[in-house]
């Protein structure tokens, strides 16, 4: 509120004041020595001209309104996690998918010109430059490959060095785990294995696994014979090359499922129930095996 001086102000600001302090109307009726004096009355304590200024509006905020701030503020954060979690998630399995049908392309694209895929041994598990090979001939891409990587998979006693989008360990190898033409001498069974590469990712959750499992190959993954889905990982699965040659249906079991493309019990993609009973990981140890001829 401004400090006005009564005792030396004017008539025509008298009238001006007290029509601002009275919403237009003058409190003095003419011009005249008692106008201070007139003012003066109007602006006492009780007039609204005097209290305009406590009766304004407070902008502070309390206790109350701050607590329902910060619980609606916990709320979103909650549904932005959870939403952030998800796009994360679809992400990496596009990511993945897109790691298995490149991956299968160049490999089938490389050894077009051979009659088999012997040697083909991401792991080094028998060859000793089968992770060179596969770097330099850019079979992998290479953002996947940590050559000097020393991570141990426990269950496998395995080095990995080659990783998919959610940080597990990468397998490509012939079906008969990554042998040479030489090493498989007269083992009829061997030479016809080597003819197909397995491509294996491992260390997947349980989301992930139901979505790759239950992705169509069939337009992505040319030259897929047959998919291997678990709930316990394993490297033993030399010369599945055939397995839908036996058992054309496809299997099923409580922790495990081969699927065939002309399948009945488990087809190409996997029904959405199957899959949510195999991939059953809470450790995040999921594992699926594609098959390619």
């Amino acid at each position: 509120m401004k400090n006005y001086n009564l005792e030396n102000i004017d008539c025509h600001a008298a009238l001006a004041m007290t029509k601002n302090a009275q919403s237009g109307r003058s409190l003095l009726p003419e011009c005249g020595a008692y106008a201070p004096t007139i003012l003066s009355a109007v602006y006492t304590d009780s007039t609204p001209a005097k209290n305009r200024q406590a009766d304004a509006p407070q902008y502070g905020r309390s206790m109350i309104e701050m607590l329902g701030v910060l619980a609606i503020i916990g709320v979103l954060s909650v549904g932005g996690i959870a939403g952030y979690s998800k796009a994360m998630l679809r992400y990496k399995v596009n990511k993945s998918i897109e790691q298995v049908s490149l991956i299968s392309q160049n490999v089938r694209s490389f050894f077009a010109s051979q009659r088999n895929y012997g040697g083909l041994d991401s792991a080094n598990h028998i060859s000793t430059n089968g992770l060179s090979l596969i770097k330099k001939a850019k079979l992998v891409p290479d953002e996947m490959i940590d050559e000097s990587s020393s991570i141990v998979d426990d269950d496998l006693n395995f080095t990995h060095h080659i990783f998919n989008a959610f940080g597990g360990g990468v397998v490509v190898w012939n079906d008969w785990e990554g042998v040479s033409v030489e090493s498989c001498s007269s083992n009829s069974y061997c030479l016809e294995s080597i003819k197909y590469f397995q491509i294996i990712f491992f260390r997947l959750p349980s989301e992930a696994c139901i979505e790759l499992a239950t992705q169509d190959w069939r337009s992505s993954a040319m030259g897929l014979i047959n998919m291997y889905v678990s709930s316990q990982e394993s490297l033993d699965f030399g010369g599945l090359y055939d397995y839908c040659d036996e058992y054309p249906t496809g299997t099923k079991d409580d922790n495990e499922i081969f699927a065939c493309p002309n399948g009945t019990t488990v087809p190409f993609p996997v029904p959405l129930d199957t899959a949510v009973d195999v991939c059953d990981c809470p450790n995040n140890d999921c594992m699926i095996i594609w098959d390619f001829k």
